[in-house]
C-alpha cells in the first residue's frame, strides 16, 4: 500500500512539474468503494477538461460452507491499481475515461469429501482439491461517471462511475490436495475446463463505483 500511494504521488508530482497547473485545475484526494472494493483515488487537473488520476483498489472476502457432502472454501482477493485519464467534455462534472491497470485480483478455493465427481469419474475415497482463478496482469478500463475532483469550484465532490474492466479469460488451475485413490491428470484437466467454461463471461468485469473527493 505503501509503495502505491508513493508511485502515485511520484507521478502525479511529475506531471506537475512538466505541465505547470492549469487555470481552473487543482489537486483532489478521495477515497471510494464499489465492486472493485474500496480504495483511494489521487487526481491532478492538466487543463480545465482533461485531469490524470491514480487508482488503488482492494477487498478480501473468504466464506466457507456444505453443499451435498462436499466441504468447500473459498478466498476472493480483488487487487488493482492503474493510471486513468479523465476527459470532462463540457468543463464539468460529466466525465469519460480510459486507463490501464496492474490487475492482481484472485479467486483460490479448497475443497473436500467422499464419492466426489471430479472430471468424468467419481471417486469413491476421500478427496481434497485446491483451486485458483486468476485474469491477466494488466488490463485496459473504459468508463463514464460524474464529479471532478480537480476543479477549483468546489473543495470536496462526489463521484459516480461505471465502467468495464478488460481483465481477459479467466484462468482455472486444479490440483489434488489428498486423495484415495489418486484423481488422474486427465479428470483435473477435465474440471478444470469444465470451471473454466462456467466463468469465461467474466472476461469483462463490470464496474461501479460510488466516492467522495477533497480538493487541496
Amino acid at each position: 500500500m505503501r509503495n502505491i500511494l508513493l508511485s502515485t504521488t511520484a507521478i502525479l508530482s511529475i506531471v506537475f512539474s512538466t505541465t505547470g497547473q492549469a487555470e481552473g485545475s487543482g489537486i483532489g484526494i478521495g477515497v471510494h468503494a464499489g465492486t472493485l472494493g474500496y480504495g483511494i483515488d489521487a487526481t491532478y487537473g492538466i487543463t480545465e477538461s482533461i485531469n490524470i488520476r491514480g487508482q488503488y483498489n482492494t477487498i478480501g472476502l473468504d466464506d466457507d460452507d456444505t453443499d451435498g457432502g462436499l466441504n468447500y472454501n473459498y478466498d476472493l482477493d480483488w487487487n488493482t491499481y492503474g493510471i486513468l485519464v479523465d476527459w470532462h467534455p463540457f468543463s464539468g462534472g460529466f466525465r469519460v475515461s480510459a486507463g490501464y491497470f496492474i490487475n492482481n485480483n484472485e479467486l483460490t478455493g479448497n475443497a473436500s469429501g467422499t464419492d466426489v465427481e471430479v472430471g468424468n469419474t467419481t471417486y469413491a475415497g476421500t478427496v481434497g482439491l485446491k483451486s485458483a482463478v486468476t485474469f491477466d496482469s494488466s488490463a485496459p478500463y473504459l468508463g463514464v461517471g460524474w464529479g471532478n475532483a480537480a476543479e477549483h469550484n468546489s473543495q470536496l465532490s462526489f463521484m459516480f462511475e461505471v465502467g468495464a474492466l478488460l481483465q481477459g479469460s479467466p484462468k482455472v488451475s486444479l490440483v489434488e490436495t489428498s486423495a484415495t485413490p489418486t484423481v488422474s491428470q486427465a479428470d483435473l484437466d477435465v474440471e478444470a475446463a469444465q470451471l473454466q467454461s462456467d466463468i469465461e463471461e467474466f472476461d469483462v468485469y463490470p464496474v461501479v463505483t460510488l466516492g467522495i473527493a477533497y480538493q487541496f
